[in-house]
């Protein structure tokens, strides 16, 4: 995407009529606004979505893959145990019966 030879192609829609009929130096000048708007909903736009799909998807495969990849079943237990025991909550002490 290096925009190269884009100016050459506005220019020649901007100076475009009718089929059948001569250029006219900038007789269409929303083209200007057409091209703008398309290079930046076409390039930028399109091309961070693509980019942040293929991110994404790493991000998840990775997730999976790398979670307990050196641990063994051992310390898989002990992890999962201490996480169980993380999210726990004390209890509040039971006051003595008098």
């Amino acid at each position: 995407a290096t925009f190269k030879g884009w100016m050459d192609i506005m220019y020649a829609a901007v100076d475009s009529r009718e089929i059948e009929e001569q250029p006219v130096y900038e007789i269409n000048l929303y083209m200007y606004i057409y091209f703008v708007i398309f290079i930046i909903f076409g390039a930028f736009f399109t091309l961070n979505l693509f980019i942040g799909v293929i991110i994404d998807n790493f991000n998840q495969q990775k997730k999976k893959i790398s979670k307990d990849i050196f641990m063994t079943e051992e310390q898989k237990k002990y992890y999962n145990a201490m996480k169980k025991l993380g999210s726990k909550k004390p209890q509040k002490p039971i006051p003595r019966p008098s």
